[in-house]
C-alpha cells in the first residue's frame, strides 16, 4: 500500500460530541485528495470486496483504528469475526472492542450474534416507543450520557463465514448475521464485511450501496460487483480500490511506514494502549459487552478466584457467562439441585467440586 496514505482521525475526549465521520483512505487521483470517510450517523453497512492479499484485512484494521481515535468507548462499540489468519485479533487491544471471535469458536460466535440480535430488538423497541424516525433523531434527543452507542461488527474473509455457516446449525448463524444486515443500519448497528465476489450475491449485495472493490484476480468478476469491464483496473496496487457509487479510485490508508502485517499490528496495539489510558474514566455500563472465552478446562483454584459467594449455601460448581464468573445453585432458595448426564460426562466431578 502507498506508505504516504495514513489513517487520519482527530482524537475526541470521552463525554464530548464525537465527530461523525472518520477517514480511512483517500481518492487516488492527484486532482482529488479529499479523504475517504465513513459517516456513522449517515452510513449503514460497508462491503470491502477483493481477492486474497488485496488489502481487505488492512482496510478493516485501518477503519477500526480511525474509529477508535475519533470516538470514545461510550460512543462506538466494535466487535470482530475473524475467518482468516488472525489479522483482526489485535483489535482486542482497543478499549472500544468487546470481542474478536475466531470462526472456530462456534459457541462464542453464537453468543456474539445473539447479543447483537438482542441489542437490535431492544433498539427497535426504543425507536417505536419514542416515535422517532431513525437512530440519528433518537441520538439527538438523548443526553450524552444516555445516547445509544454505534455498534460496528467487522467480519474478515466473509466468504469463509458464508461457506462454513450457511448450513451449520441449520443455517442459524448466517441467518442471524443476515438479520443484522437487513435491519441493523436503521438502529445504529453497522456491519463491515470484507470478502470476495460472494458479496456480489443478491442475498448480500442489496444490503448496502457503500462498497469498495479492491483487486479481483479475475477481470470478469468486476462486472458482477457493479463495475463495468471498461472501468476495471488492469493491475491495481494493494489497497487501491474503486467505489461502486461513483467509480472513483481510492487508496486505503496504512498505519505506519512498515507495511508488513506484524508492523501494522504493532502500531494498532500501541494505539490500543494509548486509547485505554485515554478512556479510563468511561464507566463499565457505557463500554462494549465483553465476551470472555469459555475455557475447555479450568482448575478449581482458578475458578475459586472468580467466585463471588452470595451466601454460605451457594457452592461453586462451574464458571460461565459473557464475563467469566462463578456459577452454582442457591440451595437456600431451592434446596434441590440435579446433576444429570450419561456416564463419564463429569457428574461425579461436579458433586466433588460442589462439596469442596
Amino acid at each position: 500500500m502507498d506508505g504516504t496514505a495514513r489513517a487520519e482521525a482527530h482524537c475526541q475526549p470521552c463525554g464530548g460530541p464525537a465527530p461523525r465521520r472518520v477517514r480511512h483512505g483517500r481518492p487516488a487521483r492527484p486532482a482529488d485528495r479529499a479523504p475517504l470517510k465513513f459517516d456513522l450517523d449517515r452510513a449503514g453497512h460497508l462491503h470491502i470486496i477483493g481477492s486474497p492479499r488485496s488489502g481487505r484485512s488492512q482496510t478493516l484494521r485501518t477503519l477500526a483504528a480511525a474509529l477508535g481515535q475519533a470516538h470514545g468507548t461510550d460512543n462506538v462499540h466494535m466487535y470482530g469475526i475473524d475467518c482468516g489468519n488472525g489479522a483482526l485479533h489485535v483489535l482486542a487491544s482497543l478499549p472500544h472492542c468487546g470481542a474478536v471471535v475466531d470462526r472456530n469458536q462456534t459457541e462464542r460466535l453464537g453468543r456474539l450474534l445473539d447479543r447483537l440480535g438482542v441489542e437490535l430488538t431492544l433498539r427497535q423497541s426504543i425507536l417505536g416507543t419514542r416515535g422517532t424516525a431513525d437512530r440519528a433523531e433518537l441520538r439527538r434527543s438523548q443526553p450524552l450520557h444516555e445516547r445509544l452507542a454505534h455498534n460496528v461488527l467487522l467480519v474478515d474473509r466473509f466468504e469463509v463465514f458464508e461457506r462454513e455457516f450457511s448450513s451449520y446449525d441449520n443455517g442459524s448463524y448466517l441467518e442471524r448475521l443476515l438479520r443484522l444486515l437487513r435491519d441493523g443500519a436503521g438502529v445504529g448497528i453497522h456491519v463491515v464485511l470484507a470478502g470476495d465476489r460472494v458479496l456480489a450475491s443478491s442475498r448480500f449485495s442489496g444490503t448496502t450501496e457503500d462498497k469498495i472493490v479492491l483487486r479481483l484476480n479475475d477481470r470478469q468478476d468486476y462486472s458482477t460487483v457493479g463495475i463495468p469491464s471498461k472501468s476495471a483496473p488492469s493491475d491495481p496496487a494493494p489497497g487501491r480500490g474503486i467505489r461502486t457509487q461513483d467509480l472513483s479510485e481510492t487508496q486505503v490508508a496504512v498505519l505506519g511506514e512498515d507495511l508488513s502485517g506484524t508492523a501494522q499490528a504493532e502500531v494498532l496495539a500501541a494505539l490500543g494502549r494509548e486509547l485505554t489510558e485515554r478512556e479510563a474514566a468511561v464507566p463499565a455500563a457505557r463500554r462494549p459487552i465483553a465476551l470472555d472465552v469459555l475455557p475447555d478446562r479450568i482448575a478449581y483454584t482458578d475458578a475459586l478466584a472468580l467466585h463471588t459467594p452470595a451466601g454460605p449455601m451457594r457452592p461453586l460448581v462451574a464458571v460461565g457467562g459473557d464475563t467469566l464468573t462463578s456459577l452454582g445453585p442457591d440451595l437456600t432458595g431451592v434446596p434441590t439441585f440435579v446433576v444429570a448426564g450419561p456416564p463419564r460426562t463429569g457428574r461425579s466431578t461436579t458433586l466433588l467440586t460442589a462439596a469442596e
